[in-house]
C-alpha cells in the first residue's frame, strides 16, 4: 500500500484512494494518494473539515499533503489520466506549486 498516512482511511472508506495501475494501464491492486478526480473525495473532506472545527478552537489545521508519494500516478490510471489532461496537468510534477 503506498497511500502513506490516509491507509487508514481507504480501509474505512473504499473508493477514496488512487488504485495504482502498472505499466499495461492494469490495476495492481495498491492503492496511492487519496484520489482528487471523484467529487465524493471532497464531500468526505468537507465533512471531516467541519467536524475538526467544531472539536477544535484553533484556526489553523495542518492536514499533510507534504509527503504524498505520487509514484502511483506514474503510470495512470484511465478515469485520473482523463481528468488531469483536462486540467492541463499531463504529469504528476504539475501537481505541485
Amino acid at each position: 500500500m503506498r497511500a502513506g498516512h490516509t491507509a487508514s482511511w481507504g480501509r474505512g472508506y473504499p473508493g477514496l484512494l488512487t488504485d495504482c495501475y502498472n505499466a499495461r494501464e492494469q490495476p495492481t491492486g495498491e492503492k496511492g494518494p487519496i484520489n482528487p478526480v471523484r467529487n465524493e473525495t471532497y464531500a468526505l473532506l468537507w465533512a471531516f473539515l467541519r467536524e475538526a472545527a467544531g472539536l477544535f478552537p484553533d484556526t489553523y489545521v495542518h492536514l499533510g499533503g507534504d509527503e504524498v508519494p505520487f509514484d502511483c500516478w506514474q503510470v495512470w490510471s484511465p478515469f485520473t489520466c482523463c481528468c488531469m489532461h483536462a486540467r492541463c496537468m499531463c504529469v504528476p510534477r504539475h501537481l505541485q506549486p
